[in-house]
């Protein structure tokens, strides 16, 4: 079976920050995880310490693990659930500024020495 991981770069509304993250971490995460292929999810906050991200677009990322031999199918399953009942969008969330990206492994993990 291949793994995939599939990143979430988004932003609350202005001013909605806290039902944003009541919604992603209780309702968006949770149904996220009851597609099919999707086995693990997190959510971060990105700093903005980081001199390149001086001012990011985006303030978090969701990062999902994905386990399929289809990942076409998945990502057709997750297309199909968005915005039903099974996976409601909520108007918290900046949707201009969602981006998500899918990606595969090129090389095994690396582990520091020692």
């Amino acid at each position: 079976m291949a793994n995939f991981s599939f990143l979430v770069f988004t932003r609350p509304a202005p001013g909605r920050d806290e039902e944003f993250n009541r919604w992603y971490t209780g309702i968006h995460l949770p149904d996220m995880l009851k597609v099919e292929g999707f086995v693990l999810g997190q959510r971060f906050r990105i700093l903005r310490a980081q001199p390149a991200l001086e001012s990011p677009s985006w303030e978090y990322v969701a990062i999902y693990s994905i386990e399929t031999d289809d990942i076409r199918r998945v990502m057709k399953s997750l297309n199909a659930r968005l915005g039903t009942a099974d996976l409601p969008m909520s108007d918290c969330i900046d949707i201009q500024n969602l981006h998500g990206f899918l990606t595969e492994p090129i090389t095994p993990v690396v582990h520091a020495a020692g």
